[in-house]
């Protein structure tokens, strides 16, 4: 026999560390239950002596929201939330809601992070392989978490905002701090990157993208080697019109061919072509505007 019963919403409230849900964030539920009903029983638990609400929510805070929601427009005013009841301790309310939340799309690695970060010292006395047995989590999968919640002040800055950043980002910041110098480098650029992106926010231009913000930082600690130290720039009938050469001294010497048939603006062009590409890293590829072309290196 199922243990499913149906609660008055008003009866229930969430958790007072969890944020208020907003009308937009549980609109696609609204249909969803218009449509179909709640397909999934939420689970509540017991509140203490003296609160104001009977139960508390577990899991299903969104669906809770959602019911509650279209009982208040008037267009279905006895709609019931469906739940269990379960007595639980706060760390095992604080499990039994992140298995719900684990399956959702909407919470950010940070946020994850945030409240991983709070459990750890308020439900878990600080002991993360506790915690990790009652999340069935891995140990590592929970200390990428922990570790991104960590992370300096200039680093989530450097991001635009912290819902940017994931642990795929963090398993590739990670090496930049390990080593106290490193790390002060990183720092600095990330103060660097950071200014940039609060220019871009005051001009109404959208923060450079995470990828990019991710290469410029591991790019300050551990710069790319330079593209190979030749480069040569041929006609479109084959011939040499320019090679340049990287040499010691932080040099670059320059043959051009055919000076006297070649028009003067194409040496420029291959000229300007050839110092690009020698001093240019490998692998770094700055972001471009949408739709146009890379530098050409054929003339």
């Amino acid at each position: 026999m199922s243990d499913i019963i149906e609660l008055d919403p008003g009866l229930c409230r969430r958790p007072a560390s969890h944020p208020a849900i907003t009308t937009e964030e549980c609109a696609y539920l609204v249909a969803s239950l218009r449509d179909s009903g709640q397909q999934a029983a939420a689970i509540v638990r017991p509140t203490p002596p003296g609160d104001s609400h009977v139960f508390e929510i577990v899991s299903g805070i969104r669906r809770h929201a959602a019911i509650s929601a279209l009982r208040a427009s008037g267009e279905n005013p006895a709609f019931m939330l469906r739940a269990r009841i379960r007595t639980l301790t706060d760390a095992e309310a604080f499990a039994a809601a992140d298995r719900d939340n684990r399956q959702r799309r909407d919470i950010t690695d940070y946020r994850r992070a945030l409240d991983y970060s709070l459990a750890l010292t308020r439900l878990f006395a600080g002991n993360p392989l506790d915690m990790a047995a009652a999340l069935g989590m891995q140990l590592t999968e929970l200390g990428r978490y922990l570790m991104l919640a960590a992370l300096p002040a200039p680093i989530f800055s450097a991001f635009g905002d912290p819902n940017r950043i994931t642990t795929a980002h963090l398993r590739k910041l990670a090496p930049c701090l390990q080593n106290p110098a490193h790390a002060k480098t990183l720092l600095q650029a990330a103060d660097r990157l950071a200014l940039d992106q609060s220019m871009r926010r005051l001009s109404g231009r959208s923060y450079l993208r995470p990828e990019t913000i991710l290469h410029r930082l591991i790019r300050a600690v551990f710069p790319a080697p330079l593209a190979p130290p030749v480069h040569t720039i041929l006609s479109e009938s084959g011939t040499r019109i320019a090679t340049g050469q990287r040499r010691r001294g932080n040099t670059i010497s320059l043959d051009l061919f055919g000076v006297t048939t070649t028009p003067a603006a194409r040496l420029l062009q291959a000229t300007a072509d050839i110092i690009a590409h020698l001093t240019a890293p490998r692998d770094f590829e700055e972001e471009r505007p949408r739709g146009s072309a890379p530098l050409a290196t054929g003339l």
